[in-house]
């Protein structure tokens, strides 16, 4: 035991029924399949009126939503004065006041500079809010873009007072919000909703005009859809992969804002017709970004209690593979290591897109995200499939069992 490395008191596990039960209901809630259908869907896409550097790739945001999708869009920039959350406070209340709560989609944008704080007053629970700010350089005098000369300091609003006063009241579900700044991920918004961030609480992004600014790979991945349906789930999944390929500076962030999303689904971006009939149901299927055996993958340890004895590759793949849902052409879910405590860790791979909607519970613990598979030296791997189900284990030198046979026996994965 050590200071500092303490070693875990309580291990929480679970039971191997329960985590293929869980990882049938994430494939479910990351396919579109099912999943409500909007009748419509309102975007407002916010930015400060004094930031023309990244008009462009807002509006090329907007023309997507508008030109392929169909929904209904509004460009709203925030005018640069002291009363700034007053006016955002009423232009989302507006825009909330025609939206049907159940069968309509509110989506929120945000581009630009933001903090993120914690309320002082609350020094035993604080509670983060992502301020918003006009000025990347609090305390800095700037122009004021209505009169042109008079020099004023930064304006800022309390974005997470907004959307919990306005939007978590008066519109309690179907809510996404899509934020483009600094500290993304600190929007610490309840209920059904879901957020798709530029990066992490602790990072930065780059400024207006970079090469790899999350709105326009954003944009860019969006129109390349083709006017597909997908999940957020899915839409996140092509973003990361954006970041590998190093069309992104920082790795986006898929926020599950409620627990109700392994229940309900992700949700789900499909074109209008007319403005007001969603997607025909014989394209809800349609894969509008790469298949789940492409990487990156998410890294997961998975603490089992009834797992005494490692699988084999046929069992692992036959156990896995009894509980996916229609609809899945192909996945590979990868058992890359198995070691024993006073439960069982076994090591596993999995697409991120499914890694981001799997139900929340310590014993399935983040290690990384990996761009490729095993590569230490001496490894061998092993494959099995059933169906369009692809399944890969590895076995390196911990207790995977020995015996199996070789790739060259089963055939390996292209």
């Amino acid at each position: 035991m050590s200071v500092t490395h303490p070693f875990p008191q309580h291990e929480t596990t679970q039971t191997q029924e329960t985590f293929r039960h869980d990882i049938e209901a994430a494939l479910k809630a990351y396919l579109p399949s099912g999943q409500k259908r909007y009748q419509r869907v309102t975007v407002l896409l916010t930015s400060w009126n004094n930031a023309p550097a990244n008009e462009e790739e807002i509006d090329a945001l907007e023309k997507v939503f508008r030109n392929i999708y169909n929904f209904e869009t509004e460009n709203y920039r925030i005018p640069v004065t002291p009363l700034a959350p007053r006016e955002l406070y009423f232009k989302v209340s507006d825009t909330l006041r025609s939206i049907d709560g159940k069968n309509d989609l509110f989506i929120f944008y945000y581009g630009g500079h933001a903090t993120h704080e914690y309320d002082k007053q609350r020094a035993h629970t604080p509670e983060r809010s992502c301020v918003i700010r006009s000025n990347p350089f609090p305390g800095r005098p700037f122009v004021d873009t209505a009169s042109g000369s008079t020099p004023l300091k930064t304006a800022h609003i309390n974005l997470t007072g907004i959307m919990t006063t306005v939007v978590e009241q008066v519109h309690p579900s179907n809510v996404l919000y899509i934020l483009d700044c600094c500290y993304a991920s600190s929007l610490p918004i309840r209920g059904t909703k879901e957020l798709i961030a530029a990066c992490a609480i602790n990072r930065t992004t780059p400024g207006a005009g970079h090469p790899g600014i999350f709105t326009r790979v954003l944009a860019e991945t969006l129109a390349n859809a083709n006017g597909r349906q997908f999940t957020i789930a899915q839409l996140h999944g092509a973003m990361t992969r954006a970041f590998f390929e190093n069309k992104l500076t920082t790795p986006p962030v898929h926020v599950e804002l409620s627990a109700e999303m392994v229940t309900h689904g992700s949700i789900v971006i499909a074109p209008l017709k007319n403005g007001s009939t969603a997607t025909a149901p014989h394209q809800q299927m349609s894969r509008p970004f790469s298949a789940l055996r492409s990487n990156p993958k998410a890294l997961v340890s998975v603490h089992l209690s009834d797992v005494k004895t490692p699988p084999y590759a046929q069992q692992w793949t036959q156990w896995l593979s009894s509980h996916i849902p229609s609809g899945v052409e192909e996945i590979q879910i990868d058992l890359v290591g198995f070691y024993q405590t006073s439960s069982s860790i076994l090591l596993v791979t999995m697409p991120v897109e499914v890694w981001t909607v799997l139900r929340g519970d310590p014993a399935y613990v983040f290690i990384s995200i990996v761009t490729s598979g095993n590569m230490m030296p001496g490894s061998t791997g092993f494959f099995g499939g059933v169906g369009g189900l692809a399944i890969r284990t590895t076995r390196r030198e911990n207790i995977l069992p020995g015996g199996m046979p070789s790739s060259e026996d089963v055939g390996g994965l292209p």
